[in-house]
């Protein structure tokens, strides 16, 4: 509302606000509960809006259509291609041009533009989708202007519609193929690395907030020193999985197994609960509290 009063753009003040709260949701959201909840409710706000936008689009096509026909089929046709081509070679060109201009994008972005190899950015540019956000910035254009239709507002709106098209079947379809024939694969065992070595910093972390704990006399020994022991078994478990580079057939195996090992045990958990609640011992209410404790529990296992 404050970037429409300053006649700027609407869409692209919202879509702003939502990178920055996303960068700084770890720090809004202290809570597990909260954050847990956060992401459940804006994956299905995210996919009704979507299915919203594209419905309404839908309902007004025919007369978008018709108000789009002062131009002849053909020229419709010249201007979706003219505009879905200057939309795809607008952002072929940027990621080959603008961040050697300005290296400071690299820095502020915290991008690794100018040192992503050549197959990595033709990658990059083709995957240049519209979707949502286009759609909802030719939706909000106005129907008029100081009593006037605004002009060329269904021909706009079709364009949009034609580029979302486009990039959804012609980028979409043909990245896969794309990938494969650039010879471009997941670094997997980079990224499990890099994984088990923040996993590591963090347990070393709470070891360190432990000790600084254990000082003021609040919790026995005994507790300190099974939360002790529960912190270093990880630390041990994560460290051999980078002994293992993240990719060796022992360590997949032995994760596995472990995973498998706990699912069993949270599957005896659950069977309890079921008896106890079965036979009255427990109310519903409390089955279903240790049950979502059991659900995280899994959940955080992965697999």
């Amino acid at each position: 509302m404050l970037a429409e009063e300053l006649h700027a753009s609407g869409i692209l003040a919202v879509v702003a606000f939502g990178l920055y709260q996303g960068w700084h949701s770890p720090t809004l959201f202290p809570g597990a509960s909260a954050r847990l909840q956060a992401l459940g409710f804006w994956s299905v706000l995210t996919f009704l809006l979507d299915s919203l936008l594209f419905i309404l689009v839908g309902l007004q096509f025919p007369a978008i259509f018709e108000g789009a026909r002062d131009q002849t089929v053909g020229e419709l046709l010249f201007y979706a291609a003219l505009v879905c081509g200057v939309v795809i070679v607008t952002r072929m060109v940027w990621f080959f041009t603008i961040p050697y201009a300005h290296p400071i994008f690299n820095r502020v972005m915290r991008s690794g533009y100018l040192r992503a190899p050549w197959r990595e950015r033709v990658v990059l540019g083709w995957s240049g989708i519209r979707g949502a956000v286009s759609l909802a910035a030719a939706l909000a254009i106005p129907l008029s202007v100081e009593g006037d239709p605004f002009p060329q507002r269904d021909l706009i709106i079709f364009l949009a519609f034609c580029t979302i098209l486009a990039t959804l079947v012609l980028q979409g379809l043909t990245l896969p193929p794309l990938i494969r024939t650039l010879g471009l694969k997941a670094d997997e065992a980079a990224l499990t690395v890099a994984e088990l070595q923040a996993r590591v910093k963090a347990s070393r972390a709470a070891l360190s907030r432990l000790e600084e704990l254990s000082e003021d006399g609040r919790f026995s020994e005994n507790n300190h020193e099974q939360m002790r022991e529960y912190y270093e078994n990880r630390i041990e478990r994560y460290n051999a999985g980078l002994e293992a580079g993240g990719t060796t057939e022992e360590y997949a195996t032995s994760s596995s197994s472990w995973r498998d090992w706990r699912r069993a045990l949270l599957t005896a958990e659950r069977e309890e609960l079921l008896s106890l609640r079965n036979s009255g011992d427990i109310s519903p209410e409390v089955m279903r509290r240790i049950e979502r404790d059991l659900d995280l529990e899994e959940s955080r296992i992965g697999g």
